[in-house]
């Protein structure tokens, strides 16, 4: 899978779609990474990081404008695993 697109309609029951979205999601892999640009009403990049069991490692949400892309958020997560 590389592409995913999707659409929704909200409806009233007086006025039938009041609004019609489609968003449109592309992924990337790249070892120990998955990364996905989200084109919502703002384009955003979200790269995901993963151990070399899998494991989700980190999740960063990056904001892309015209000129620049910057980090929004960064989650780390800490794995204990048993021994």
């Amino acid at each position: 899978m590389i592409k995913i697109e999707e659409t929704s309609k909200g409806f009233s029951e007086n006025e039938g779609v009041n609004y019609e979205n489609t968003l449109i999601f592309t992924l990337h892999h790249k070892p120990n990474k998955l990364i996905v640009e989200a084109h919502l009403p703002e384009k955003r990049t979200y790269e995901y990081i993963f151990d070399d069991l899998g494991n989700p490692k980190e999740i960063n949400s990056y904001v892309v404008d015209t000129n620049n892309t910057w980090l929004h958020k960064k989650t780390t997560f800490n794995i204990l695993y048993n021994e």
